[in-house]
């Protein structure tokens, strides 16, 4: 827009409209600035008829591709062609192209919802009470007794059905508590996907490997399958059934992909080694 203006000013300016014979020729311009312009506008119009044209196309009216410029229909034809192959082609590349799920997923893989549809009958929610026994007053060398007081607490957590006459697996750190010195819990039930529950005596449990075993007087439950872990692969797909943050999100379900398999990790000075998951 600069050099348009200025020698649009030199060309018609008074100083410049009068010269003597005697005076040097002044030398050719060259419109650029008109020439950027005029190739600009060009590109434009061209722009603009292909948008024109590919929405045409999309709304089934080919009809009036005849009343875009220019008129000939070996190009309109040829603008036409090249559209249709284009989205023929992103159609295939989208069809062919496998998603996360397909590519960490095995062969034999069952469809997420028929997965879950299976499990979900084998989780569990497990509940336990505890009382934990609080001392007041330290001062007893003063010869004052102390106090002592009992508070009941509730802690929940997730459980596998493992027979179908009631032998239940969960972590032990649901059913007996270290961090306040609780011991095992005085009472645990299991509430089962029907939502019906049934009490549950604890059978044995490990702190060190976090693992508990309880059972339920009932029969006719679903037991979970249980895979080999010596063949998972990391990058495989996986999914999580569970009750986080307790029973109000029953039954929550995710996915993910297997991060590591024999990660040593240290939880509560205790040296584990699990299975990572993102």
């Amino acid at each position: 827009m600069s050099d348009f203006y200025n020698e649009y000013n030199e060309e018609n300016s008074g100083a410049s409209s009068f010269s003597s014979e005697n005076s040097p020729a002044a030398p050719k311009k060259k419109h650029t600035g008109l020439k950027i312009a005029a190739l600009l506008l060009t590109l434009g119009i061209i722009g603009g008829g292909s948008v024109q044209i590919y929405r045409m196309l999309n709304d089934d009216r080919l009809e009036e591709v005849s009343e875009i410029e220019p008129a000939d229909d070996n190009i309109r034809q040829a603008v036409a062609d090249a559209t249709l192959e284009a989205e023929r082609k992103n159609e295939d590349s989208d069809a062919s192209a496998p998603s996360l799920i397909q590519i960490a997923s095995r062969e034999d893989a069952k469809y997420l919802p028929d997965i879950v549809d299976e499990v979900m009958p084998s989780v569990v929610g497990i509940s336990s009470t505890f009382e934990i026994t609080q001392t007041y007053n330290s001062w007893s060398f003063f010869g004052m007794t102390p106090e002592t007081t009992t508070q009941e607490a509730v802690a929940t957590g997730t459980g596998i059905v493992m027979t179908d006459n009631g032998y239940i697996v969960t972590n032990a750190h649901v059913i007996y508590d270290e961090e306040y010195n609780a011991g095992e819990a005085v009472s645990v039930y299991v509430l089962f996907s029907d939502e019906s529950q049934a009490d549950a005596k604890i059978i044995a449990y490990d702190t060190e490997t976090d693992i508990a075993v309880l059972k339920v007087d009932e029969t006719g439950l679903t037991p979970a399958s249980f895979g080999d872990s010596s063949d998972l692969r990391v990058g495989e797909l996986v999914i999580a059934v569970g009750n986080p943050l307790g029973f109000d999100l029953f039954g929550s379900v995710t996915s993910g992909i297997v991060s590591a398999l024999n990660r040593q990790i240290d939880i509560n000075e205790k040296s584990m080694t699990l299975i990572q998951t993102d």
